[in-house]
C-alpha cells in the first residue's frame, strides 16, 4: 500500500535506525597475505514485518575482510536461505551482494533464522528466537494538538535496553515528523512536543509505530547484526 512504501522510504531519510538497508562498499581491498578463508565476515541481517499487510521482507548482507578499509562482498555458493527457503541474490556492482525474501505470512512469534553454508562446507545457523514478540497496540489521540504536549501510549508498556520504539506522522501533504524512544523502559509512551510537531499541516493525519529489535551474532568468523522490525497497522487522527 501505498502510505507503508512512504513510510519506509522515510524512516530511511531520517536515519531512524542504526542499520542501512544497503550497506556501502568500503575502500579498494589492500593486499593482504592472510587467506580468505581466514578473514572474518562481517554482516547485516534484517527483517520487516509489516501489518497491514501481513507483508515480511528478510534481507542479508556479508562483507570479508579485517576492517573497514581492507574488505570484500562476500557472496556463498549455496546462496543463503531464510526460514529454509532460497533467497534471490544481487551483486550491486562492487558494492555488495544482496540476498533477499519476501512473502505475506503471520508474524512467527517463535522468531525467525537465516542459514547458509561457507566455503567450507560447514552449515551455519543465525537465529533470533528470544523475546521477538512485538508491541501489541497503541493508543492514539482523536486530536493532536499543534501547541501542546500529546502523548501516545503504548502496551505492553515494557521497552527492553537495546529495543526502541519509533513514530511516525503523516499529514495530508505527505510531510512527516518522527522521533522514538530508547529501552530501557518501563513507562508505554511517546511524547510528541510542539516543536516536533511545528512542521505538520493541520488536518488529517495517519500514524504508524515501529518496534525495532536488534542483537549481535558472534559465532567466528561471523560477526553480526540481526535486526527485526515490526510496523503496526495505521491509525488516523486529527491535528489542529
Amino acid at each position: 500500500m501505498k502510505k507503508v512504501h512512504h513510510l519506509l522510504l522515510l524512516l530511511a531519510i531520517f536515519a531512524l535506525f542504526s542499520c542501512q538497508n544497503e550497506p556501502q562498499n568500503g575502500e579498494e581491498t589492500s593486499s593482504s597475505s592472510t587467506s580468505a578463508e581466514e578473514l572474518p565476515i562481517r554482516g547485516n541481517l534484517f527483517v520487516r514485518f509489516i501489518e497491514d499487510d501481513k507483508h515480511l521482507k528478510a534481507e542479508a548482507y556479508f562483507f570479508q575482510g579485517n576492517d573497514d578499509t581492507d574488505t570484500r562482498p562476500k557472496s556463498f555458493a549455496k546462496g543463503v536461505k531464510f526460514l529454509g527457503s532460497g533467497m534471490g541474490e544481487r551483486h550491486v556492482g562492487d558494492k555488495y551482494v544482496k540476498y533477499q525474501y519476501e512473502n505475506n505470512m503471520d508474524w512467527r512469534k517463535e522468531g525467525y533464522f537465516f542459514s547458509l553454508t561457507d566455503d567450507e562446507g560447514k552449515e551455519h545457523r543465525f537465529s533470533f528466537t528470544e523475546g521477538v514478540d512485538h508491541l501489541q497496540d497503541f493508543e492514539l489521540p482523536k486530536t493532536i494538538y499543534k501547541n501542546k504536549t500529546n502523548y501516545i501510549s503504548f502496551t505492553p508498556a515494557h521497552l527492553p535496553e537495546g529495543e526502541q520504539i519509533a513514530v511516525l506522522i503523516t499529514d495530508s501533504n505527505n510531510k512527516a515528523a518522527t522521533t522514538k524512544i530508547a529501552g530501557p523502559s518501563e513507562e508505554g509512551k511517546i511524547t510528541l512536543t510542539p516543536e516536533m510537531l511545528k512542521k505538520l499541516s493541520t488536518g488529517k493525519a495517519e500514524v504508524y509505530l515501529v518496534h525495532i529489535q536488534s542483537k549481535r551474532i558472534e559465532e567466528p568468523p561471523f560477526s553480526l547484526s540481526f535486526t527485526i522490525e515490526y510496523y503496526t497497522a495505521l491509525k488516523k487522527t486529527v491535528i489542529k
